[in-house]
């Protein structure tokens, strides 16, 4: 098994982990402050327009994701992981503030709806660079089983940003705390994660792949290639949409339910949520905890398990729910559904070459996550519509049957590299998965030592 980690990477993680945490509290505030902030930013119109104005404000946070995940991805090949982090942090803070600075619907009029739906694009932008550069970091750091502990200790962070984000639209929502103090407090603790995270090192691994490349250069003519296999990309893309599915029916999709059918109050619903994602903060946690001694792979089949069993008794839970138990029968399906979003994506992640890791990861992530969210946003409502509750099972079945079929595929991968038998130690072979051309990445490791004090 991997030797215990070193006081660095403790503090990578660290940092890491308090980094999203903060972020994902930036990213979901103006979601649980929709009910608000829609009213305020957006024309006051019929009430289909405005509920689908609602929903456009929600995608537009991901529209922008396949580009952005290109373009930021392309940074952190070429300038390294680290300093890409501290980018996204920087948007963060600085869309956080500019909506709580700017004027309402009311005061400047079309100019608040676009510079909302410009903030929130940006706020997509940077918690994609953000998601990502902590998994390629965390794969480039640490070994088996640590680096998947680590990356699922993300996955809580993002969870306690979202409670967090809830507990302060509660506050604002049941007192006079102005909503505009909660985003001068994101952008607060923004810019202190992005402080922190100056302390951070580049990865050894990207540092070593770069003086490689030097050394390369010096002693031949040649350029390198590296190829990311495309049903690579694409079982990655099928695996990541259904985590979107899952967080907007178990917390948007769910909680407009419980306003409609329930007869509860936005505060309620909210209240409601905040109470869940404490429960989530600690499900997640539990499985992150498993990685230290099962494989991802065997941890996210049981969570698939789990979210087909709940959307098979969906429909008529919700057909039902007066009869059932109301509130309470919405928080068994709201954790049946969402822990799939609890998918390591480091499984993914650590397959890419490392000169196109951050981009093809991003990139993919960026385009998976747009698509998923303009689907289940904006399909769920005419197949409800339909199909009654059973619209959900017409959703759900195609991005379940890829889901199996990428996962089988990334088990093959694992398996003929060596690390599915293997876990929790790291594979005594050689991934062959990466296609290496015109590169040797078995230099000497004297010429190693040396590249890598030139680069430094």
């Amino acid at each position: 098994m991997a030797t215990k980690l070193t006081r660095a990477q403790k503090e990578a993680v660290f940092l890491l982990s308090i980094g999203t945490l903060l972020e994902y509290f930036d990213l979901t505030l103006y979601v649980h402050l929709s009910t608000i902030l829609n009213d305020l930013f957006f024309p006051k119109t019929d009430p289909m327009i405005a509920k689908l104005l609602a929903v456009t404000a929600f995608c537009m946070t991901f529209v922008l994701r396949p580009v952005g995940g290109y373009i930021i991805g392309r940074i952190g090949d070429t300038i390294g992981r680290k300093h890409t982090v501290l980018i996204t942090t920087f948007l963060m803070a600085g869309s956080c503030l500019t909506i709580a600075i700017f004027p309402t619907y009311a005061e400047v009029g079309i100019w608040a709806t676009v510079a909302i739906l410009l903030c929130r694009m940006v706020q997509g932008f940077s918690s994609l660079g953000e998601i990502v550069g902590a998994g390629v970091y965390l794969a480039e750091t640490l070994k088996s089983p640590y680096k998947y502990v680590a990356n699922g200790l993300i996955d809580v962070q993002t969870k306690i940003g979202g409670m967090f984000a809830l507990g302060v639209a509660s506050l604002v929502l049941n007192s006079n705390f102005s909503w505009r103090y909660a985003f001068f407090i994101g952008a607060g603790i923004a810019i202190i994660g992005l402080v922190a995270r100056t302390r951070l090192r580049e990865t050894l691994e990207f540092v070593n792949y770069k003086a490689r490349i030097k050394l390369h250069k010096q002693l031949n003519d040649g350029n390198i290639i590296e190829k990311v296999g495309a049903r690579l990309c694409v079982t990655m893309m099928i695996a990541v949409i259904l985590c979107p599915f899952g967080y907007y029916t178990s917390y948007i999709y769910l909680g407009d339910f419980m306003k409609d059918s329930l007869g509860m109050t936005a505060e309620q619903v909210i209240n409601h949520n905040f109470k869940f994602s404490i429960i989530d903060v600690f499900t997640v946690g539990f499985f992150a905890y498993l990685y230290r001694f099962i494989h991802p792979i065997n941890v996210t089949i049981v969570l698939g398990f789990i979210l087909l069993f709940t959307l098979l008794l969906t429909p008529y839970c919700l057909e039902n729910i007066h009869i059932l138990g109301g509130e309470n029968v919405i928080f068994i399906l709201q954790a049946g559904i969402g822990q799939i979003i609890s998918i390591n994506l480091l499984m993914w992640m650590k397959h890419f070459p490392i000169s196109k890791r951050f981009t093809a990861a991003a990139t993919i992530f960026g385009i998976s996550t747009a698509i998923g969210y303009a689907v289940v946003a904006y399909g769920l409502i005419p197949l409800t519509t339909w199909f009654g509750y059973y619209g959900i099972w017409v959703l759900f079945a195609p991005a379940i049957i890829g889901f199996i079929w990428a996962l089988s595929y990334l088990m093959k991968l694992e398996k003929a590299s060596g690390a599915y038998d293997s876990y929790p130690d790291e594979p005594k072979i050689k991934d062959t998965v990466v296609e290496e051309v015109n590169f040797n990445y078995e230099l000497d490791k004297e010429y190693d030592a040396q590249a890598i004090e030139e680069v430094k």
